[in-house]
């Protein structure tokens, strides 16, 4: 019987989750509790035959104490040797094979891939050649996360190939690789990830700097596969029992997105993402009660993704404003919000956790795309995007800018373009300061000139945004070697590159010199969206000291305009700017969040504090997201409000009040209807 039930999940995950979802383009994750032993080897070694069978790539992992999750590096290193897929009957292994085989193949169309903007461009540029039968040891070697000397790549011929695998940016490299296959035309990757020692789920102890760093991988896989970073892409990850409720101690965000309350859900659910395997290989009820899977379909694919988004209480990326409850009172404080008046600004969002910050920063991008403002949303992790390392905030910027109505594969080099188009030069700018924008600006006008920026547009944009593929100088010589033009007219430097006391200053002025760019270049401003700023309370004293210096440098920056002196008037010799910051904090009375406060005060920006909700908002929500679950799967049963209802009281009765509901509520409230409307529920429909 166990083996039977099982089989029927696995059923459901094909035709529902593979085959309608994911190989169509989507992204999800799937924890499944489980003490080791037969029934999870039995489940492990079914779920990878499935994903072979549907002509998937592979990616096994056991987690140890050599091999821990918290190690980004180490990880992505084990995937790019280990992946493996079945080609012709033949199994194939690691990333430079896999690809050696697709070229050897025929057929294989690689233009998609080489236009593609991806998180890192040299693992895009490095799979581009492999597909061109490049067999230098280089390149292989590249693509297995080795090390490999620029040098090296330089003497293969390997153009464009740069920045080997670093811890900064793991989670880059596997994004780009990730993407690049789909790209390639592989359906999609199964990364399964199995916990085989209890190396994160001690008891009665501290959380540790590691399950911290662990804990917050969890949160960015769950984040990127739901807000469309990761693509045709399935992550299972195999736990023990506890991994989970450790993780959600070391780090609440993770907590909000993989517990709903205490007891889990009483009945099998397969659609929720979060289950014991005993739930998921039997049931309470008769195979022939089960409901039969949704089979593929285009028009529900959307409603699908943004109900994976919600079941881990995260904002979808499509249907935004129908589930915004107060959608006008928040949308109507971002607009009074933006520097229309092209004098920079600061506000901040803040309320407990999953009163709905990320909610309000995406909305943020909706309104400006509609007023035309480019956007950029950095979400802080204390390591690879943190206020207190200016030179990797600015690059995560600069990665994460998103244009109105347009994808430009290089973002920040096509603002200068856009700029140079429209008749603008270095003249446009104030004479003093943001020496960055300028001397960036003569550059692209001379390869512009010289007809050369087309083929060197990836170089030159690495160093505008202080790349890991292009330093500034090495650009700069690279770019004179290539073109014959003399270094010296050749004007890269990077924007955030000098000592330590003076980045949050450089920050400053390339941020400014960016945003009047923008307005050049037919652009309202630049709108900075900073989420989940309590991070930065748990980073080492030394790093949040600098953390502080960055905030007091835009605080300098843009005091004296919200006092209403004229430009000519004001200290600073950065000129002012038409862009805005947006913190999100959960408002936890630290040093950092006083700070942030009176940041806010002084550079005349506002708060936004986001209420609790009232029982009739929780009812109109869930009206809502019932109407996106009927679209998703194809019912026509009318709304029941008794079962919301139910679901509010429900969790009243375990203590959940105020701003710790309402995530909760979304998250019950679904998996309510997963156990009602979906597989294997044996409620009659």
């Amino acid at each position: 019987m166990i083996q039977t039930q099982m089989e029927q999940y696995l059923r459901f995950l094909e035709r529902e989750l593979l085959d309608g979802f994911v190989l169509k383009g989507g992204a999800t994750c799937r924890f499944v509790e489980s003490e080791a032993g037969p029934q999870r080897s039995e489940f492990q070694a079914s779920l990878s035959r499935l994903a072979l069978s549907k002509g998937m790539i592979l990616a096994e992992t056991e987690l140890t104490s050599e091999l821990p999750l918290h190690d980004w590096k180490q990880l992505t290193n084990r995937l790019l040797q280990c992946m493996y897929i079945e080609l012709d009957g033949k199994r194939v292994r690691s990333l430079p094979s896999i690809l050696a085989a697709l070229s050897a193949s025929g057929g294989l169309n690689t233009d998609p891939l080489l236009q593609a903007k991806l998180p890192h461009a040299g693992f895009r540029n490095a799979m581009w050649w492999a597909c061109q039968g490049e067999r230098h040891d280089a390149v292989s070697s590249y693509l297995l996360g080795e090390k490999v000397s620029a040098a090296a790549l330089k003497e293969a011929g390997l153009t464009g190939v740069k920045g080997t695998l670093t811890q900064k940016n793991a989670e880059r490299v596997l994004q780009t690789v990730l993407a690049g296959l789909g790209l390639l035309g592989v359906p999609g990757t199964l990364l399964l990830w199995t916990e085989g020692e209890r190396h994160l789920a001690g008891r009665g102890q501290r959380p540790t700097e590691k399950l911290r760093i662990a804990a917050n991988l969890i949160r960015r896989l769950v984040d990127g596969c739901t807000m469309g970073v990761l693509n045709r892409s399935l992550v299972c990850i195999l736990v023990q029992p506890g991994f989970l409720e450790r993780c959600a101690d070391a780090y609440p965000a993770v907590g909000q997105r993989l517990q709903i309350v205490q007891g889990g859900l009483q009945r099998p659910a397969w659609r929720f993402p979060i289950a014991p395997l005993r739930q998921l290989a039997s049931s309470g009820g008769g195979a022939t009660n089960h409901p039969a899977p949704v089979a593929p379909d285009e028009k529900r694919y959307e409603a699908q993704r943004s109900l994976e988004s919600l079941r881990f209480g995260l904002v979808p990326r499509s249907h935004v404003e129908r589930l915004t409850i107060g959608y006008p009172e928040l949308r109507g404080w971002m607009e009074s919000s933006l520097p229309e008046a092209g004098e920079p600004k600061a506000h901040l969002v803040t309320g407990p956790f999953g009163t709905g910050k990320s909610h309000a920063m995406e909305l943020l991008r909706y309104v400006a795309e509609e007023r035309n403002y480019l956007y950029a949303r950095v979400e802080l992790d204390g390591q690879s995007a943190s206020l207190s390392e200016p030179g990797l905030l600015f690059q995560t910027m600069c990665r994460n800018l998103q244009f109105p109505k347009e994808t430009p594969d290089l973002p920040v080099l096509a603002l200068f373009e856009k700029a140079i188009a429209r008749g603008h030069n270095v003249l446009s700018f104030p004479s003093k300061g943001m020496p960055w924008v300028k001397a960036s600006l003569e550059t692209v006008q001379l390869l512009k000139r010289s007809g050369q920026l087309e083929e060197y547009g990836f170089l030159v944009d690495s160093a505008l945004t202080s790349g890991e593929e292009y330093a500034a100088g090495e650009a700069a010589r690279e770019l004179a070697d290539a073109s014959g033009l003399r270094a010296t007219h050749l004007r890269l430097k990077p924007p955030v590159g000098g000592k330590p006391e003076v980045r949050p200053r450089e920050w400053m002025e390339a941020f400014a010199g960016l945003a009047l760019l923008s307005r050049l270049a037919g652009y309202s401003g630049i709108l900075l969206a900073v989420d989940e700023f309590e991070v930065e309370t748990h980073i080492e004293p030394k790093r949040f000291d600098r953390t502080i210096g960055l905030l007091s440098e835009l605080l300098r920056y843009m005091e004296p305009y919200a006092k209403g002196q004229a430009a000519g008037d004001v200290g600073t010799a950065v000129p002012p700017a038409p862009l805005a910051v947006y913190f999100s904090t959960v408002g936890m009375n630290t040093t950092g969040d006083a700070f942030l406060e009176r940041l806010v005060a002084l550079a005349g920006g506002t708060t936004y504090r986001l209420n609790h909700w009232t029982d009739h908002q929780r009812m109109e929500l869930a009206s809502r997201l019932y109407e996106l679950y009927a679209k998703a799967y194809d019912m026509s049963e009318p709304y029941d409000e008794r079962l919301s209802a139910n679901v509010n009281q429900l969790l009243r009765k375990h203590g959940l009040e105020g701003s710790t509901l309402i995530r909760a509520f979304v998250k019950w409230y679904l998996g309510v209807l997963d156990m009602k409307y979906g597989p294997p529920g044996t409620e009659s429909k």
